[in-house]
């Protein structure tokens, strides 16, 4: 005779709570022409050149630099000839370098700044987790970046008559951004408030399946809502940091939201996601045959099916909701450089990467 053992994850079982007539803030803020201004200066600097310069460094210049990262004085990785934005923050996948451009500013070329950075809570490296790494950053190079005129020409390659097309274009885009976040804001505190009493525990091998396919799924929502690729990098490190805890509580909210679209009987149909492809093919230039395709391919339309189911369950609450209005807060994404290394670890080959592909990994 033989003895089989084996492992099988089942549901957790538990009583919804209650999720109608909750109260919600809802953040709004109206599109300024400031905003557009600003948004259409940052769209066109993806169509700009990079120049050397022989000054000192400025904010908003690129600088080529070597990072010697450090812990308690043992060495801990190297980050070579990696070219960074000069901005507020510089955001590794596992800690974050504020006052970066404060720090950089005025720094000539071969000249070497020092700073101390904290270790994420959710690095990856868990007994490094809250703790001081030293930095010595050298600067190796300057480039400014020099951005093209709005004239004809440059105009026509986007695709639009004039600057007054390309500025409605850009409001609309700035609208659905705005709606992205005060929905994500609104979800938020829904499922805060539903997920409040779910006590239950979650396999840890689930789990750690989910983590990846948690940042995938808040990495689609951004692209539906219209963001640039390098807004979305900027996010990612972010989220990667987070991404255990964040993980844990997307799947209580993944099992209740769930749970509540089986009592509402809410069903995805094939028009839905056909739509819903339609959208991230329109906000990204591209055929939707080839949109579908890679979701496909990256086995992500499964996720978008979930994801819109959750998303329906989501109206059913928010529908019956009370909601007060409330300032938004202003992005901040303006402010972050996103660099996708890690302050921890040495990854294979990163000592020679140059970083370019990054250089346009700020926002």
């Amino acid at each position: 005779d033989f003895e089989y053992e084996f492992d099988v994850e089942v549901r957790p079982q538990f009583d919804l709570p209650d999720y109608l007539g909750l109260k919600i803030d809802r953040p709004s803020r109206e599109i300024a022409d400031g905003d557009v201004d600003a948004y259409v200066s940052e769209f066109i600097e993806q169509y700009g050149k990079l120049v050397p310069v022989e000054t000192a460094v400025s904010a908003d210049d690129f600088v080529t630099v070597d990072i010697h990262f450090s812990h308690n004085g043992k060495p801990l990785s190297h980050l070579k000839d990696y070219s960074i934005r000069v901005r507020p923050t510089v955001r590794f996948q596992d800690a974050e370098l504020t006052g970066f451009d404060k720090l950089m500013v005025g720094a000539n070329i071969d000249e070497t700044r020092e700073a101390d950075l904290t270790v994420s809570m959710e690095a990856d490296t868990v007994a490094l987790r809250g703790e001081t790494v030293h930095a010595k950053i050298k600067v190796l190079d300057v480039k400014r970046l020099e951005t093209p005129e709005l004239d004809e020409e440059f105009l026509g390659r986007l695709g639009v008559d004039d600057v007054d097309a390309l500025q409605s274009q850009v409001r609309n885009m700035l609208e659905r951004q705005v709606k992205y976040e005060q929905r994500q804001s609104c979800r938020r505190q829904v499922m805060e408030k539903i997920t409040d009493s779910a006590t239950w525990d979650l396999p840890e091998d689930l789990l750690a399946r989910q983590v990846d396919n948690a940042l995938r799924r808040e990495i689609l929502e951004m692209q539906q809502a219209g963001f640039t690729t390098e807004q979305i990098r900027a996010r990612e490190n972010d989220l990667r940091q987070r991404s255990v805890s964040m993980t844990r509580q997307n799947l209580k909210e993944h099992f209740v939201l769930d749970k509540i679209a089986d009592k509402e009987d809410i069903n995805v149909t094939d028009q839905d996601i056909d739509i819903e492809i339609m959208m991230m093919a329109m906000q990204r230039g591209e055929n939707p045959r080839r949109v579908r395709a890679r979701l496909a391919k990256s086995g992500m339309i499964d996720n978008l099916q979930a994801q819109i189911r959750e998303r329906k369950a989501v109206d059913v609450i928010l529908d019956s909701a009370e909601f007060n209005d409330v300032p938004m807060d202003p992005p901040t994404e303006n402010s972050i450089t996103a660099v996708n290394r890690s302050v921890c670890k040495q990854v294979q080959g990163a000592d020679t990467d140059s970083g370019v592909e990054d250089e346009g990994d700020d926002e």
